[in-house]
């Protein structure tokens, strides 16, 4: 048995001391000062770990909640230069010699999914052995769009381009009657191809554990910037000293991730092997008058199934009284990565010689989190993702079709 123990809060890190990367040189005075700088890489680590130093245990569910923040700072100097800044009549009184960094980001903190929990129901229902591969009774439902002759849909349909009523109840009919006609024909045949295999291998698992894995989320965002500016670097010299101001470009990445996996175990209906059979089959099809099944058929669910997660917790719940379900490991992973690049670029003149002579550096900051939380299949809450385009423009389409005439 298993004893949780007092959370704990980990810290790791791989630091490095500053370097000296140049030095300024003032010939009036006679002053050498060194100038310091970081290069290569740095790493700051903390885990926030509810379950420190337990073990996984075969057929036991060990894990619990963690946090793991990561950041890493990587530096990119430039090559050795000489710059030569000439002050009032003196040329090459105030030099630099050495190499020059990127001015680096600023910090920034990314906050841990705290909606994570959302994802339990969906994930289970989408992971679990026992799922229907297709929705028999919605198809049987759609079915009913055919009772219109084809004909007179065609000449509604012309009629309703004239109007953005017309038009709203177009788009809807295409999607929920024709649209969905083609797609259960399509996935009909697509798993009657398939569902002699599918009832075996559940007869074949039965009582045995079932590892799953479902990805639930992923998304990705770049955003570009630059500016002109003398402070590009963290060095900076006296207007003499640049042949141009310097260029500083940045980049943001935004990168998120979130998946789920879980080990089931059920048990199929004790009985004999032709109508165990059909059960499976009935299962699989979707066509079982059960609660999940009733509910996907009543009108307006699917707005409902949008925004909340009804329909998925119906659906574990009836896998769980038909067959047993549980889930012995279920958990909830979640991942975002957040990666600033600035990229430093700049003209200088070059001592002595007096030419111009093109420098180079960059700052890479990337900050990394992850976290595990135990999945909850039955827990009733919001929708986590956004509306689609697909859905946004469904809700648009219920809205033209309220409008008057």
């Amino acid at each position: 048995m298993y004893i949780p123990i007092v959370p704990r809060l980990r810290r790791s890190a791989t630091l490095r001391p500053d370097v000296q990367i140049g030095t300024d040189v003032d010939l009036g005075s006679g002053r050498h000062t060194p100038v310091f700088g970081r290069d290569g890489q740095d790493v700051y680590a903390d885990c926030f770990d509810t379950n420190h130093g337990a073990r996984w245990k075969k057929g036991a569910d060990a894990g619990d909640a963690l946090v793991i923040n990561k950041k890493v700072f990587d530096y990119q100097l430039s090559d050795y230069v000489e710059i030569g800044r000439s002050n009032g009549d003196e040329p090459n009184q105030l030099q630099y010699k050495g190499q020059l960094s990127a001015r680096g980001v600023s910090p920034v903190q990314l906050e841990p999914f705290y909606d994570l929990a959302n994802y339990g129901p969906a994930a289970f229902a989408g992971m679990r052995p026992t799922r229907p591969r297709f929705s028999g009774m919605e198809a049987l439902q759609g079915l009913q769009s055919l009772s219109v002759p084809l004909h007179e849909k065609v000449k509604e349909f012309k009629h309703n381009v004239h109007s953005l009523k017309g038009i709203g109840n177009n788009y809807l009919a295409l999607q929920f009657d024709y649209g969905n006609l083609i797609s259960d024909v399509i996935g009909f045949v697509k798993e009657t191809h398939d569902i002699g295999k599918q009832i075996k291998q559940l007869i074949r698992d039965n009582g045995q554990l079932v590892k799953r894995r479902i990805e639930l989320a992923a998304d990705s965002n770049t955003t570009t910037s630059s500016e002109h500016n003398y402070s590009a670097f963290n060095q900076t010299f006296v207007s003499q000293a640049y042949v141009d101001v310097p260029l500083i470009e940045e980049t943001l990445l935004y990168e998120k991730r979130i998946w789920a996996s879980a080990s089931f175990r059920y048990h199929l209906p004790d009985l004999p092997q032709f109508p165990l059979v059909a059960d499976l089959g009935a299962t699989l099809y979707g066509i079982k008058a059960n609660f999940s099944n009733i509910w996907k058929v009543i009108p307006w669910s699917w707005l409902v199934d949008w925004y909340a997660n009804v329909g998925p917790v119906l659906s574990n719940m009836q896998d769980t009284l038909d067959f047993r379900l549980v889930a012995e490991r279920f958990y909830l992973m979640g991942e975002q990565k957040l990666t600033q690049t600035r990229k430093a670029s700049g003209t200088f003149v070059q001592l002595n010689t007096k030419n111009p002579i093109s420098v180079a550096a960059s700052a890479v900051t990337t900050y990394h989190v992850k976290q595990r939380l135990p999945g909850n299949p039955f827990g009733l809450g919001s929708n986590p993702e956004p509306l689609d385009n697909f859905q946004l423009a469904i809700m648009g389409s219920l809205g033209l079709s309220k409008l008057p005439g």
